[in-house]
């Protein structure tokens, strides 16, 4: 059963979805999405390259593509105030040493202060949560728009707020 607390539309604002990532490699991707960050305020500008080397950090330990074309970079940072996360997607596939080899398709970047640990660790079970669900994953991965995406953002908190099939 799914915990109550942080929902995945609390972490991932419609005005941190990108249906389509530009970038076409690992170092590009989280570029582009710290950028997207910092622009909503998530952090100041200043910040940016640090909060990437502890993400970049982070992947040295081992990889955040986790299968199923999905990553999730993940970290703690002192700049940042309050967890917060951008999802991008990627039609054509980026490499992210993932894994089970395969390309990544969908990347779910969270941040949180070093005071958020519960709440980050929170984030990544539901992220995880969601995908499990083949589904909910496939429709994530066709998404063409922001719109869209948030919808399924959506649609993912309630099914997982009602818990696993039969509850």
């Amino acid at each position: 059963m799914a915990e109550a607390g942080t929902r995945l539309t609390q972490v991932f604002k419609r005005d941190a979805l990108i249906a389509r990532l530009h970038a076409r490699d690992k170092e590009g991707v989280l570029q582009e999405m710290m950028t997207r960050l910092s622009e909503r305020g998530a952090f100041d500008t200043k910040q940016m390259n640090s909060v990437i080397k502890a993400l970049q950090k982070r992947e040295e330990r081992g990889s955040t593509a986790i299968g199923k074309g999905l990553a999730v970079p993940h970290g703690e940072h002192a700049a940042v105030e309050r967890l917060v996360g951008a999802v991008g997607l990627s039609p054509d596939g980026i490499e992210f040493n993932s894994l089970d080899g395969q390309p990544v398709h969908a990347v779910f970047l969270v941040l949180s202060p070093s005071d958020a640990h519960d709440e980050h660790i929170q984030i990544l079970r539901r992220i995880t949560e969601l995908m499990r669900d083949e589904d909910l994953c496939r429709f994530l991965k066709q998404c063409k728009d922001e719109k869209a995406m948030a919808e399924l953002l959506q649609e993912a908190d309630e099914k997982l707020s009602r818990g696993p099939r039969g509850s």
